[in-house]
């Protein structure tokens, strides 16, 4: 039976117009996962043999390949619709730029991926797979062998037709287990920083806008670091009010002065959308939300746009899919010049694509996923401006000032300038937060840049922060405090911040605690709902005087004599010198006391909540 579902399956892949794209695993090799590597938050590692009674999906990819990171999102979508299938993601190592654990929690935070995510130092364990080109995605069905393999975006788009119609197939999927392997803490319910991961940004004057693609939303912020405005905030797609417009992996902003309208690149939504915080109104002005068909060139759709600028009065997209610099109308949605930026290449495995597009003085200037930077003018001639000496060189995005060239170098932790091909330390050169000059300060992961005042304004992603690079050297923070409290931000506390407080030793007489909350910078909102909950008493019996910016200052009187207390704070917080700014809703800490019998007590307990940079 499991032989005739194998091959009727593999029937239906051929049957698919991107038919060349999907190639049967090799019979009688049999692949493992492999094995030293180290998963996100996974307590072991995984083999073939775990997932026997599963339809498992093998992404193969690599954290500079947009498309991988687009497949990994479809993939995963359709996996949680569908407990039948697990997926797995497996991230080649590479020698030139390692990743550590922490970056990898950082990738897979800003791109929403949930499923279990693992680095390999090689691939020789995957008997199936010759010379990848990321993605590339095997099926397994439940035996060791790959019977569907497919590369690129494409094949993932025909597979996932296939997979949705087996997963359709009640009776064949009946054998198989709906249990799943999933992170032990979901994105949702990760840190709520001020500002969550900021990638690409765009000014306005004082108006600085960003996108934070780990929240799937646009902010616009003051100089000082203000809120002015947002839109998004959730996955999909969506028009209409900004308050419930959805994105989905939003990428570079363009924004047009004259009718305060802001451009922005709607990644995986294959769409460019429009917000105007005037009208507060999100609509859709470029793409049909599908991938061009190979060798079309001309239509609406705009494969995964990834930057876009004002240039001229014209709206310049960079389409990352087909490595092309597209002129759209705005107001017919229709795309009246392409201009083809380079042919396709590989580094090692992963195609290359255009990610971030800078208007200079004579040329735009479009930054690759290798770091090359191209030049193009005004004839639409194409030509190389710089290229690194090595991959860890990679640029994040490019800014003019006075005839001087600024990039960011994520791998490098710094902004440097470019000069006859040559890079020049700027600020930063190691990781951390630390405002200072010049190879004082340090960067984590910066990314995209903007020239204003005389300054570069930096996307310090890793840092959930913004900075300020001034030419003289210093370098500072938009943000006063770019913290986050480690806690959960739903109607319910499933997953929050939990700290035992104990042993505390008790007496049959009156006990008084003095819980004093070192929030930092930050205190409790008059008009928040500041409170405690009792979850578990234990027989004590509570009397509070509330909250106040000194904490909570409760008693009780035992009544049993041993066992513990257990409540827990509800917290809404604000930045001490802007008291109308709240910046914390439905903040929890669950908080216990170990209670031994003992003496009468008194004593004061000074807490310090997990308040850090993420």
């Amino acid at each position: 039976m499991l032989r005739t579902l194998t091959v009727s399956f593999f029937s239906l892949l051929l049957s698919f117009s991107y038919s060349n794209l999907l190639a049967q695993g090799k019979k009688g090799v049999a692949d493992e996962i492999p094995s030293k590597g180290y998963w996100l938050n996974a307590d072991f590692e995984f083999s073939m043999q775990t997932f026997n009674k599963k339809i498992l999906i093998v992404e193969i990819w690599h954290p500079l390949s947009l498309e991988g990171r687009t497949a990994a999102n479809q993939l995963e979508e359709f996996t949680t619709r569908n407990p039948q299938f697990q997926l797995l993601s497996i991230i080649l190592g590479d020698t030139a730029m390692p990743f550590s654990r922490n970056e990898l929690f950082q990738f897979a935070r800003e791109n929403h991926l949930n499923h279990p995510i693992g680095i390999a130092k090689d691939l020789t364990s995957f008997k199936s797979v010759d010379h990848p080109k990321y993605p590339t995605v095997l099926v397994y069905d439940g035996k060791n062998e790959a019977f569907a393999k497919t590369t690129g975006l494409r094949g993932v788009d025909s597979l996932l037709n296939v997979l949705e119609k087996r997963a359709a197939d009640v009776t064949s999927m009946g054998k198989y287990e709906t249990w799943q392997i999933i992170p032990q803490m979901s994105p949702s319910v990760w840190a709520d920083p001020i500002i969550e991961c900021p990638t690409y940004i765009a000014m306005d004057g004082p108006r600085l806008f960003i996108t934070e693609n780990a929240r799937s939303r646009i902010l616009a912020i003051d100089r000082d670091g203000n809120y002015t405005g947002f839109a998004g905030g959730t996955r999909g797609y969506e028009n209409g009010s900004i308050q419930f417009a959805k994105f989905m992996n939003p990428g570079g902003l363009a924004y047009r002065s004259a009718t305060g309208d802001l451009f922005v690149a709607d990644t995986d939504n294959n769409r460019v959308r429009l917000v105007s915080f005037e009208s507060d109104i999100v609509s859709s002005v470029g793409g049909t939300g599908r991938l061009p068909l190979p060798g079309k060139q001309d239509g609406m759709e705009i494969g995964l746009p990834t930057d876009l600028i004002f240039e001229s009065g014209k709206l310049m997209v960079l389409s990352g899919f087909t490595n092309e610099l597209l002129e759209l109308d705005p107001t017919t949605a229709r795309i009246k010049k392409r201009t083809s930026l380079m042919k396709e290449r590989y580094i090692g495995g992963s195609r290359v694509y255009a990610k971030n597009i800078a208007a200079g003085s004579k040329f735009i200037y479009v930054v690759l996923s290798d770091g090359s930077i191209l030049q193009i003018d005004k004839k639409n001639e194409v030509s190389e401006f710089y290229h690194p000496a090595s991959l860890r060189d990679g640029a994040g995005g490019i800014a003019e000032k006075g005839g001087k060239f600024y990039i960011t170098l994520p791998f490098r932790n710094e902004v440097a300038q470019i000069e006859e091909g040559k890079l020049i330390p700027v600020s930063g050169g190691q990781d951390g937060f630390i405002d200072n000059q010049g190879a004082k300060a340090a960067f984590r992961s910066p990314f995209d840049l903007a020239e204003s005042g005389g300054d570069l304004i930096v996307s310090d992603r890793n840092n959930n922060s913004i900075r300020i690079v001034e030419l003289s050297g210093k370098t500072m923070h938009i943000r006063p405090d770019p913290l986050s409290i480690a806690m959960t931000f739903d109607d319910s506390p499933d997953e929050m911040e939990s700290v035992v407080l104990g042993p505390l030793i008790v007496g049959k007489g009156r006990n008084t605690i003095d819980l004093k909350l070192d929030l930092g910078n930050y205190g409790l909102a008059a008009d928040g709902r500041n409170e405690f909950t009792e979850i578990d008493q234990y027989g004590m019996n509570f009397s509070s005087d509330g909250l106040s910016d000194k904490g909570l200052v409760f008693s009780f009187d035992p009544i049993a004599t041993n066992g513990f207390v257990q409540f827990i704070l509800h917290l809404t917080l604000e930045k001490k010198n802007s008291p109308e700014q709240l910046l914390f809703k439905n903040a929890f800490i669950n908080i216990e006391y170990e209670v031994i019998e003992g003496e009468e007590n008194s004593q004061s307990v000074d807490y310090k909540p997990n308040i850090r940079p993420f």
